[in-house]
């Protein structure tokens, strides 16, 4: 199975903590995701509205190989880890094997070295793999944040405190301060505050500036991968096997 990290929503998370972090006066309910169906805008006066826009590639691919061999069996959808040779074995993982249904994934773990899988299926005590392939690729991503306010002048004094911690080491050290794996975005720069105009629901004006926000993703896509960990050789006769 192919998997993606950080994710779009792991830069939302981190760019909403660091937004909660410097506005003090917002509470979680007030810094919401842009783009939701159906969703009033929230009830207090000030909030702010998170709006990924762009995925820029920056860097080559980096390949680096993560093998994991172990001894193990499957009886219906539990497979049973009998020793761990090297790496890990981790929920979401692709399971190789002599007699192994293909696309196998390894699910939850059950404790006692047991993890569940999926499909079920029965397989016999032998070496096992769930190795995998990580393809880190580093983007810039661009987030345009939208501050509101009903009654104040508050959202215009919200994007520039914004726009001017996010060119500044305080936020390089918050984002490397989070944990994994959001520490793996990090702040680039944001442009100049633009004030807006916005009606409401009611057809009120309310305050609204907007920034862009660039931001630096070290993205990893995990990809299943056999390896080779053993040859048997044997020696054949060139001349009896391919004759003239």
């Amino acid at each position: 199975m192919t998997a993606v990290s950080p994710t779009q929503s792991d830069v939302q998370a981190a760019v909403r903590a660091f937004l909660l972090a410097v506005l003090p006066q917002l509470q979680p309910a007030q810094v919401i995701a842009g783009q939701q169906n159906r969703v009033a805008e929230p009830p207090q006066g000030d909030f702010v509205v998170i709006t990924p826009m762009a995925f820029v590639r920056l860097e080559t691919n980096l390949d680096q190989s993560a093998d994991v061999k172990f001894s193990g069996s499957i009886t219906g959808n539990v497979l049973t880890v009998s020793e761990l040779f090297f790496g890990e074995v981790v929920p979401g993982a692709t399971l190789f094997g002599t007699g192994v249904v293909a696309n196998t994934q390894i699910g939850q773990a059950m404790g006692s070295g047991a993890f569940q899988v999926s499909p079920a299926q029965n397989a016999v005590l032998q070496t096992m793999s769930s190795g995998a392939t990580n393809i880190t690729q580093g983007a810039q991503v661009t987030v345009q944040l939208d501050f509101h306010s009903q009654n104040t002048t508050d959202a215009g004094d919200m994007a520039q405190t914004v726009s001017t911690l996010f060119r500044d080491a305080f936020g390089c050290d918050f984002f490397d301060a989070l944990a994994p794996p959001l520490n793996a975005i990090a702040p680039l720069y944001a442009d100049d505050p633009k004030q807006t105009p916005f009606l409401n629901e009611n057809q009120q004006y309310e305050w609204k500036w907007t920034i862009t926000a660039e931001l630096f993703v070290s993205q990893t896509v995990i990809v299943p991968q056999q390896y080779m960990d053993a040859v048997e050789v044997d020696v054949v006769s060139v001349l009896a096997e391919f004759s003239p």
